[in-house]
């Protein structure tokens, strides 16, 4: 064997061992819980993994080359983010990184964090790596604490006026205890009064 079919067939081995570590690297990042997507600086979706896949119900084959706003639009309180405020937009006007947090339907669910990063291949190469992560069940857990502590408030609220009814009460009691005890004075001196007005009626003349 000469020395260029050598290194031909060390090349090959070499393109195998490669092709052999992708493939494990693909089946490694689709196992993940987060979505992974590597764009062009454009949007088109130039690989993706397979929790991708799943998030938005499509094969990979049909997935690769279409746009990143068409594939995953996005909304916000109810209401669809304009194609000019989606993440790939933004890149596209220049952005570096990006991080924000969106529903994937008008319903507001799954809810999903998208985070995303200008890479530069090239000078002429450049690409956007982006990771979405499903933060519904957080999200959810956020919305009940934050009920939770309203319903607190208002109870506080409520409480501080039953205390503030409460005091007023006593203090009022108070007040009645105070013109018991006078109107009893007054009462007392009356009796005492009449009964020596008595007394004096009653004297030997």
């Amino acid at each position: 064997m000469s020395e260029s079919d050598l290194t031909l067939a060390q090349a090959r081995a070499t393109i195998e061992q490669l092709r052999g570590t992708l493939g494990k690297l693909d089946i490694a990042l689709g196992a993940i819980r987060d979505s992974i997507v590597w764009t062009d600086q454009a949007g088109r979706i130039q690989w993706c993994n397979a929790t991708f896949d799943r998030l938005v119900g499509r094969s990979r084959t049909d997935i690769l080359g279409t746009t990143l706003t068409e594939l995953l639009p996005v909304w916000r309180q109810g209401h669809g983010v304009p194609a000019a405020e989606h993440p790939v937009a933004q890149f596209m006007a220049g952005a570096q990184n990006l991080s924000g947090c969106y529903s994937a339907s008008p319903q507001e669910t799954p809810v999903l964090e998208i985070v995303g990063v200008r890479v530069e291949l090239g000078a002429e190469d450049r690409c956007v790596v982006y990771v979405i992560r499903d933060i519904t069940d957080t999200h959810d857990t956020g919305d009940k604490l934050r009920a939770a502590n309203a319903a607190l408030e208002t109870q506080l609220e409520e409480v501080e006026t039953l205390n503030r009814i409460m005091m007023g009460r006593e203090e009022r009691i108070l007040e009645l205890k105070q013109e018991i005890r006078w109107l009893r004075s007054q009462l007392a001196a009356l009796q005492g009064g009449s009964q020596a007005a008595e007394n004096r009626g009653h004297a030997p003349q």
